[in-house]
């Protein structure tokens, strides 16, 4: 699929996929994506596109504020509310299973017992060192990342 090769990620979203697929066959798929809670999210994102500085671990809050109140980075794909990924053009969730990044390990289990291959062990890859997320956030961080993600937090059921 060459349209979806031009995205250059492996970031896609079911919406986008839909159209390459027979309708029949779409939903015939057993369609899975993984969320994660959208305050740890947006810490890793800020750690994350500062990563060649070392600005995220001297001025966190500044870093936050910037990207959520000053600068939001609307159109980066990792900025992006997860829900977007597996709901279709109604809004309503597309996706058949949504594990947990915090139960990785549990909702890959569950995957391939539905699917009927083979269970391993993950490996952890991509993982940093910083604290746990709760100690980044003042209140106005707090209502600014639960507005911005407001669907996210109400979809899956996560909170601060």
């Amino acid at each position: 699929m060459p349209e979806l090769a031009k995205l250059r990620h492996g970031h896609i979203t079911l919406r986008q996929l839909q159209p390459f697929l027979e309708t029949d066959d779409f939903e015939t798929y057993f369609k899975f994506g993984f969320v994660r809670n959208p305050f740890d999210r947006f810490v890793s994102y800020c750690a994350f596109m500062t990563r060649d500085q070392d600005i995220f671990e001297r001025e966190p809050h500044r870093v936050m504020r910037h990207l959520l109140f000053e600068a939001p980075p609307h159109d980066h794909i990792l900025f992006q509310a997860q829900h977007q990924y597996l709901v279709g053009a109604d809004g309503a969730l597309i996706s058949d299973y949504v594990g947990r990044i915090e139960q990785m390990q549990q909702g890959y289990d569950e995957i391939c017992q539905r699917i009927g291959i083979t269970s391993r062990p993950l490996d952890k890859v991509n993982s940093s060192r910083r604290g746990d997320y709760r100690g980044y956030y003042d209140q106005q961080l707090i209502d600014g990342v639960a507005k911005l993600y407001a669907r996210d937090l109400d979809l899956f059921g996560y909170d601060f």
